[in-house]
């Protein structure tokens, strides 16, 4: 699926700052956000998948690959928004769910690319307000056959994600470099 030039009509009356139930975990690459979302989602909780992924695997299933798909930093930034506000208006506010990635997570994204940051991800980075956000602090960097960043950008990312969160007024639980089973522990003490 394409998206439009414009994504003002995906705002068209949708106020800022909805209340939800969910929470995110979020970090930069190679921090182990995945790993606890399928560790969560095999435990029994409700679990959003990482948009940012689902669009990269589905572009490359088209047969482009991974130099195409990267080429246009701001059209892929733009094309994984659109599936993020499509996948968030199907989803029930009230839901515990956790998410892998969110819309925060987008600027400093944009800001690695040295891409500007245009009104559409910033009203997107502020529409929903999630109960809690965990941040994974970095793990040793892998690549896995997607990512394009390394470990400088690994580290701008940790630190552009942490602040671009506190700048937005979440208080942040800090997810340590620790075994996959504490990091759990860690979450499902602060529920």
């Amino acid at each position: 699926m394409d998206y439009p030039v414009s994504l003002d009509f995906l705002f068209d009356n949708t106020p800022r700052h909805i209340p939800t139930n969910w929470l995110v975990i979020t970090g930069a690459p190679s921090s182990g956000k995945t790993t606890l979302i399928r560790t969560l989602a095999a435990l029994g909780y409700k679990t959003n998948l990482d948009i940012s992924r689902y669009v990269i695997e589905k572009l490359l299933k088209t047969g482009l690959t991974l130099d195409q798909i990267y080429q246009d930093g701001k059209h892929l930034q733009r094309k994984i928004l659109f599936e993020m506000i499509l996948n968030a208006k199907k989803l029930p506010l009230a839901d515990r769910i956790f998410h892998d990635y969110s819309f925060p997570d987008n600027i400093p994204f944009l800001k690695l690319l040295s891409i500007e940051v245009s009104k559409e991800f910033e009203i997107a980075a502020e529409m929903y307000r999630y109960n809690k956000v965990f941040v994974c602090e970095p793990l040793p960097f892998e690549k896995d056959g997607i990512r394009r960043e390394n470990p400088t950008d690994q580290l701008f990312l940790y630190e552009h994600i942490r602040s671009y969160y506190l700048k937005l007024g979440y208080q942040i639980v800090y997810l340590p470099a620790v075994s996959i089973g504490e990091r759990i522990r860690i979450i499902t003490e602060s529920l």
